[in-house]
């Protein structure tokens, strides 16, 4: 009897190797692995400072549009509602102007409630009244406003084109005079007078 013997494929030959690429390192990876961290943490700061940026662009744009401006307007207000507001004026200091232009111009505001109460504009107005030579403007809560005013002296009464005018030792004009009304003053005459 005569055997068979199976033989099966032929075997294989063992495939050529294939070259393995080396893995080239760039710079920036040589300089991030000399670094004393870890890369895990330079991600976790990358992605802050990402989220940082973001931050600071979103608040400057908050701000250019006037979001806190708002915020603080519409808080002011709400103090207004809850009591702080200007009910009253008081005006100290006052001798020969009239008290009622005081008053106007303090309450020339686009709110009454106290914290919206812009004190130095107040102050600039009054100002720009011949009468006033300084004014000091203050709150006293919840809801008084204090004008204390300093008055000037009249010195001499000017008369240019025959207009006659009070003014004070400096030159400042401080209200027209009328000819049956001069105060015994003296009298300077002409332009530059």
């Amino acid at each position: 009897m005569s055997r068979t013997i199976k033989r099966g494929p032929p075997p294989k030959r063992p495939a050529p190797r294939r070259k393995v690429a080396v893995k080239k390192v760039s710079v920036l990876d040589r300089l991030v692995g000399m670094l004393p961290v870890s890369e895990d943490t330079l991600k976790k700061i990358a992605t802050w400072s990402i989220l940082g940026a973001g931050g600071a662009v979103v608040i400057a744009a908050a701000t250019w549009i006037g979001i806190p401006g708002m915020i603080g307007g519409a808080m002011a207000e709400g103090a207004g509602r809850a009591g702080f507001k200007v009910n009253q004026i008081e005006v100290t200091g006052l001798k020969r102007m009239d008290r009622m232009s005081v008053y106007a111009v303090a309450l020339d505001q686009q709110s009454r409630a106290m914290p919206l109460v812009d004190l130095e504009a107040v102050r600039q107005k009054l100002l720009r009244y011949g009468w006033i030579a300084d004014a000091h403007v203050s709150r006293r809560l919840p809801d008084t406003l204090l004008v204390d005013i300093v008055e000037r002296t009249p010195a001499a009464v000017w008369q240019d084109n025959g207009n006659l005018t009070l003014i004070d030792a400096s030159g400042v004009l401080l209200e027209p005079v009328q000819p049956d009304a001069i105060p015994n003053l003296p009298l300077v005459i002409g332009p530059g007078a």
